[in-house]
């Protein structure tokens, strides 16, 4: 026997998974749709590209190009820099002379018998 506190809480929990799946399944399909019109778009551009390489063109993204030199540009100032700083960085260090303290032995006095 039951009480009608745990079948109403059954049927709350069975309510609350039915919203859940009906969410994933939205989700689900939200992620499905973006994904095609992400292949879409890149099938496009793919399609554009081959059909000027067909024709004989060359086809170059001159934007990355661009970019690419930028940032080639760029890591060769910066190993440049790294270079000079480190040139002017080096400096001989002076020697330290430790002083080394001596001890005195004294003579040890045997007790005889």
């Amino acid at each position: 026997m039951t009480t009608s506190y745990v079948k109403e809480a059954i049927d709350e929990l069975k309510a609350q998974k039915k919203i859940n799946k009906e969410k994933e399944e939205t989700d689900r399909l939200d992620n499905e749709k973006l994904l095609a019109d992400k292949k879409k778009v890149s099938d496009e551009r793919i399609a554009k590209k081959q059909l000027a390489i067909d024709k004989g063109n060359i086809y170059v993204n001159e934007v990355s190009v661009v970019i690419e030199a930028k940032e080639m540009q760029a890591e060769v100032k910066v190993a440049e820099e790294v270079k000079q700083e480190a040139e002017e960085e080096v400096v001989e260090k002076p020697k330290v002379v430790k002083k080394i303290k001596t001890v005195k032995k004294t003579k040890t006095v045997k007790k005889s018998k």
